[in-house]
């Protein structure tokens, strides 16, 4: 895990980004944003609780919340928390409770989840394979991994190069510049089974994928300890 100074700058990076994140993604993301909502709605009920990691703006969070019985919404940014809860009110969607933190915070519960929504995050994250390993830790036995993230290795441009020495030196937030292919391998190397996967945006490539825990992972790795 980062340490707090790299937290912290993260953070208010994101803080800058909240009053404009709508209007810049709308631009790029808006069609990838709408059916990242229509494929999850049909993997959701009213009795599951969720929770949204990286909940952002709550673009989808408001989206989804009639789908389900609970959203704990999730982020590390105070004001991307704030734009979503506006978005909650206006809308009463009462089923939704925010907190601001991340995932590895030892308050949320092992096991209490149905679903954990992973929108346009995890490519985000410093340690990919340690948050995959937190997800599996937080979902039930039969729970389920809905998440859209941008694959940044499947095309080499002057864009993602400058993504690539920006997020070396820290001047933005750490990512991962993964091929659809190689997330594919760490999801399924960290105990997900692939329900199904769509592109949904093919510059930069946006993916979705629904994913199970696969019951036997668990003993493999005990086995292996």
């Amino acid at each position: 895990m980062p340490d707090n100074d790299l937290v912290k700058s993260w953070q208010k990076f994101w803080d800058r980004m909240a009053s404009h994140y709508d209007v810049q993604v709308d631009k790029i993301y808006r069609r990838a944003y709408r059916d990242t909502v229509e494929l999850s709605k049909k993997y959701l009920d009213q009795n599951q609780t969720a929770l949204d990691m990286g909940c952002g703006t709550g673009i989808t969070t408001v989206e989804l919340a009639p789908w389900v019985k609970k959203i704990l919404a999730i982020d590390i940014s105070g004001k991307m928390i704030d734009a979503a809860r506006t978005k909650v009110q206006k809308l009463d969607r009462a089923a939704v409770d925010f907190m601001k933190t991340d995932i590895f915070d030892p308050r949320l519960d092992p096991r209490k989840f149905n679903v954990i929504f992973a929108f346009n995050v995890l490519h985000f994250t410093s340690d990919l394979d340690a948050a995959l390993s937190r997800i599996r830790k937080l979902l039930w036995p039969a729970g389920m991994l809905l998440c859209a993230s941008d694959c940044l290795g499947e095309q080499k441009t002057v864009q993602s190069f400058l993504l690539r020495l920006l997020s070396k030196i820290r001047l933005i937030p750490p990512m991962e510049f993964l091929t659809v292919k190689q997330f594919e391998s760490r999801l399924q190397n960290l105990g997900f089974t692939i329900i199904e996967k769509k592109i949904l945006h093919e510059k930069p490539v946006n993916c979705f994928f629904a994913l199970k825990i696969n019951p036997i992972y668990p003993e493999k790795e005990q086995h292996q300890c």
